[in-house]
């Protein structure tokens, strides 16, 4: 029942803005841009971004209740999927709205088809262990994308940030060596090589994300975006699927509409935004950190007061030690 009331909430959000945009664009750009101070943008950005963090939570949410109730999974996604883009379809046609280039689209196609499989297997993880551990350190994937930038993009690697990877790192070898706490003693094993293989796909999907913002032209393009990251998992959903048998039986309307709205919300409302906001204040390195970090402290709270696991000593510090990391990863 409450995922039907936050849904609906959710949905109706999304509406109310995007009347706004259609409407009245200059109130939908004051709104967001208007504000001139850099401590205030700074301010607006990170309530965004913690926002945006709260909105991945209600999607991690749906992948755990999948995983819970049994639900297909791989159905919703394509449904949520081919939803998001009827909807940037409409939104683009309506407000004259352009794509990025096409080679950025492309990242983004083939990001959204990594995160397709991200899902599956963070799905399959919860349907064997501890939902909340899986989630934390899936979400440490932060650090595929940094090292990228490191080694092939001259990003620079401070003692700080060297000290927030030997944290993530921790946190996935201290699940790794406690892996019993996962779940019961038939399957942590498989649960933790499957998550790792999501941290895997997480990684992938986040590194071809991040490479848009060392090209030029980048900036902006909220909605052509999100048309091609849920492209991306609607074509993957299509390769796996090749004879479309999982288009069959009813859809999911409330795990389909909820996952729906907190991906248009998150992407064409406040995260992108939230970045841009933070990165005018002169702090964008702290984007991803804050949406991650309230991500995972919010994915924690529910893990304990939703789904009632229990958290150990040290599952909590090993989710502790990934939040430490990302944080620290972002400074420079």
């Amino acid at each position: 029942m409450c995922f039907t009331k936050f849904g609906t909430i959710t949905i109706f959000t999304f509406w109310g803005f995007s009347c706004i945009l259609r409407e009245q664009p200059n109130a939908y750009k004051c709104l967001y841009w208007s504000v001139k101070n850099e401590r205030n943008n700074m301010l607006l950005g990170i309530f965004l971004l913690i926002t945006t963090g709260l909105l991945w939570v209600v999607i991690g949410s749906v992948i755990s209740l999948s995983a819970c109730k049994g639900k297909n999974l791989d159905r919703i996604q394509a449904d949520s999927a081919l939803f998001c883009i009827l909807v940037c379809v409409g939104w683009l046609w309506s407000t004259g709205a352009h794509f990025p280039s096409p080679l950025i689209t492309i990242l983004l196609i083939l990001a959204g088809a990594a995160n397709y499989f991200t899902f599956l297997l963070m799905n399959r993880a919860m349907q064997l262990g501890h939902h909340g551990i899986v989630w934390s350190l899936v979400q440490s994937a932060l650090i595929c994308p940094f090292l990228m930038g490191v080694i092939f993009l001259g990003v620079a690697c401070s003692p700080v940030r060297i000290v927030g990877i030997i944290g993530i790192l921790g946190g996935i070898l201290l699940t790794g060596v406690k892996r019993h706490e996962m779940k019961g003693e038939n399957c942590n094993n498989k649960c933790f090589f499957v998550t790792l293989a999501a941290f895997a796909m997480a990684g992938l999907s986040q590194c071809l994300a991040n490479l848009p913002s060392y090209l030029n032209g980048a900036a902006g393009y909220y909605v052509g975006k999100t048309f091609a990251l849920q492209l991306g998992t609607l074509l993957a959903f299509g390769v796996k699927n090749l004879r479309f048998q999982q288009w069959r039986g009813a859809v999911n309307w409330k795990l389909m509409l909820i996952l729906s709205g907190a991906t248009l919300v998150a992407e064409c409302f406040f995260f992108y935004r939230g970045l841009d906001l933070v990165a005018q204040a002169g702090v964008g390195a702290i984007g991803y950190p804050v949406a991650l970090g309230s991500c995972i402290v919010g994915f924690a709270l529910y893990s304990v007061l939703i789904l009632r696991e229990k958290v150990s000593f040290l599952s909590a510090t090993s989710t502790s030690l990934c939040l430490i990391g990302i944080i620290l990863l972002s400074l420079a």
